[in-house]
């Protein structure tokens, strides 16, 4: 099955990027000493900004990652989540670079909560609150005109917005009624966006 977005021109023959990755550079990237140390960084709860990998959260403190320290940020169906999207843009924004780049691919489908891509617009908010119960961490069912509107509110500059469409198929209740019809057709969105 392909991806969306489909990429699969930018691979081999096995689906690999070996344009990039080639065998000298993987050799370079795998080799002993290499992976002890990141075995090593995993392991160490620390913050130390000179290592390699680190782990930092939550997502919306501005705090987590010093300014100007990232080129990169990127996530693949993590912003469906976050409740507060325009703290956790904002942050972004101040964890990278000038000319750095954000790339995220963001799932606005139900996961699976209906059997509509598009269901959690038909439930209530009280249903909906009992469909969370007490999950950390739930959909935040907004649509794809909130995810751009707050990475353009937190000053980045959008490269490329790719959308999938899908057929409305839930009659929409609540807040969820008056969406323009791009936003009720999106049922996907992968968006890069860069820091002037």
């Amino acid at each position: 099955m392909k991806g969306w977005p489909d990429f699969d021109h930018l691979l081999d023959s096995e689906l690999f990027l070996s344009s990039v990755l080639n065998d000298q550079h993987l050799d370079n990237c795998l080799s002993k000493s290499r992976l002890d140390t990141l075995l090593s960084e995993i392991a160490d709860d620390n913050y130390n900004e000179n290592d390699m990998l680190n782990y930092l959260a939550p997502v919306t403190d501005i705090n987590v990652l010093p300014e100007h320290s990232a080129d990169l940020v990127f996530s693949q169906s993590v912003m469906e989540y976050v409740e507060d999207l325009q703290s956790s843009y904002d942050a972004q924004f101040k964890w990278l670079q000038p000319g750095g780049i954000i790339s995220h691919q963001i799932d606005l489908s139900s996961h699976s909560i209906s059997h509509k891509w598009d269901g959690f617009r038909g439930i209530g908010e009280f249903q909906w609150k009992l469909i969370c119960g007490k999950r950390p961490y739930h959909l935040n069912r907004l649509p794809c005109s909130e995810h751009v509107r707050a990475i353009q509110n937190s000053g980045f500059e959008i490269t490329t917005l790719m959308q999938r469409y899908a057929e409305p198929s839930t009659r929409a209740t609540g807040q969820w009624q008056n969406l323009s019809l791009d936003d009720k057709q999106t049922s996907g969105l992968f968006v890069q966006a860069r820091k002037p």
